[in-house]
């Protein structure tokens, strides 16, 4: 069993990867759905709180209706909170053993709102190993700023004028993945 949490802050559509950060998290998805044969894969969505957008589930053709509907707007409480994104996952495996249970965090990394590295450290404590990709450079890029229609217009800027830049967060990427017993992986630009 997996469940695939996806950072929909408004950071992961900075593009300092080449296309937004959403976007290759979309293509990440779809890839290892191509990879997988009977496994069950459930898709939780966080910002600042976070939902089980998808229960787990071993058809993929629905799963991927739920994860075209993922976008920064699913979520409107801004932030991210990969701490809640980890406990949010490790509720959607209730009633199933608890071996053979893997989190996939797909996130810019910028964890704003609680502690990861705890959370991850329950979820090994639960059976369920925990794995991160970290979607952004380490000089990351500016965060869009868009219109009600998802139009950039833009970038979302501080209080003194200048654009908002969103980095990688490795070193918290790196020991939550260590705490939960997985493994930490850093998006290239060449992705």
């Amino acid at each position: 069993d997996i469940v695939v949490a996806i950072d929909v802050s408004n950071s992961m559509m900075a593009e300092d990867l080449g296309p937004s950060r959403l976007t290759i998290a979309h293509q990440t998805v779809e890839r290892l759905l191509s990879k997988l044969g009977s496994d069950r894969v459930a898709l939780v969505v966080f910002a600042g709180k976070a939902y089980v957008q998808c229960p787990l589930t071993s058809d993929y053709s629905s799963l991927k209706i739920f994860l075209n509907a993922v976008g920064t707007e699913l979520v409107s409480t801004q932030g991210t909170a990969i701490g809640t994104a980890i406990d949010v996952s490790l509720l959607a495996f209730e009633n199933t053993p608890e071996n053979g249970r893997s989190i996939l965090i797909l996130t810019d990394g910028e964890n704003h709102e609680d502690d990861p590295v705890a959370a991850a450290a329950r979820a090994s404590e639960q059976g369920a190993t925990v794995h991160i990709l970290g979607l952004a450079s380490p000089e990351g890029g500016p965060v869009p700023k868009l219109n009600n229609r998802g139009k950039k217009v833009g970038f979302i800027e501080d209080a003194d004028g200048r654009p908002v830049v969103s980095k990688l967060d490795e070193s918290t990427l790196t020991a939550t993945a260590s705490a939960g017993g997985g493994i930490f992986t850093r998006a290239k630009r060449s992705f």
